[in-house]
Formats: structure tokens, sequence, C-alpha cells
């Protein structure tokens, strides 16, 4: 159930063929040296609660269909990576997200409006990236928001 080899030296692309893996819940990559994309095969453990990938030299984008099957994750960490284009708006089928954290990245367009659906969300790191447009009023639907952080952008703007 779970895969934890946070904070090692280990290098190279993340496996597709942790896929599986189908019981797997937690998936912590953390910390290391991997490179390469996200395989877009992560998107197949429907079980996974939890995705860490931070501080590692991902790059490119996170593919757009990753989390039509991943409606059971409470916790994203993609933070201090070096990923970029649009934040998929896929990330509406992750009805459980409590975390979702993606600071420091090179991650471009608007905030996706449909982050504002996500009831259970608490935590939202999107700081340090190149985002640009206006904060989705949707956001304002988050009841259980402790934090948000979207500091040091490109150019967001508009009313609170």
């Amino acid at each position: 159930e779970n895969f934890v080899v946070s904070s090692n030296q280990l290098s190279g692309e993340i496996s597709p063929s942790l896929s599986k893996c189908g019981q797997l819940r937690r998936l912590l990559l953390a910390r290391n040296q991997f490179s390469g994309s996200i395989p877009k095969a992560i998107g197949n453990l429907t079980k996974l609660e939890e995705l860490h990938l931070g501080w590692n030299n991902l790059i490119g984008q996170i593919p757009e269909d990753l989390f039509h099957q991943l409606s059971r994750l409470e916790s994203i960490s993609i933070s201090w990576n070096q990923l970029n284009g649009e934040i998929p708006s896929s990330l509406s089928y992750c009805k459980a997200l409590r975390v979702l954290s993606m600071s420091y990245n090179a991650f471009t367009g608007a905030v996706p409006s449909q982050i504002g659906n996500l009831s259970a969300l608490r935590l939202i790191y999107l700081g340090r990236n190149n985002l640009t447009g206006t904060i989705p009023p949707s956001l304002g639907n988050l009841s259980m928001l402790e934090e948000l952080d979207i500091s040091q952008n490109n150019n967001i703007h508009g009313n609170i």
C-alpha cells in the first residue's frame, strides 16, 4: 500500500511500471533526483491517496488526464521541480483533495476555476510560478480553506 523512498539520492526517470502496483495508497518519491516527466500511467493508481513528487528535477507538463481516475487523492505535492504548462483542469476529479502543493515550478496560464469545486481543500500552494489572470471567484466556495499561497507569480490580479 505504501511506496516510500523519499529523501534519498535516487535518480533517473520515474518508471511507468509503478502503475502495476494497483494497491498503492501512498507514492512518496520526494527529495530525490528524479528527472523526466510525470508518467501518465500514475493516473491508473485508482486507490492513490498521497502523491508526493516534490524536490526533484521533473520537467514538462502534467498529463492532462493524469487525475481522471484519482478520485481518492487527498494530497498532491509536486513543488520544487521544473514543471511547466498549464495546471490541468482534470484536478476537478480529485474530490477528496485536501492539499494541493505546486509551488516553485514554471506553470503558466490561469489558476483553474475548477479548483473552487474541491470542497475538501484546506491548503493551496501555487506560489512562485508564472501564473496569470484573475483569482477565480470559485475559490470563495472553499469553506475548509486554511491557506492560499499564490504569491510571486507573473501577473495575478483582480479582487479578493
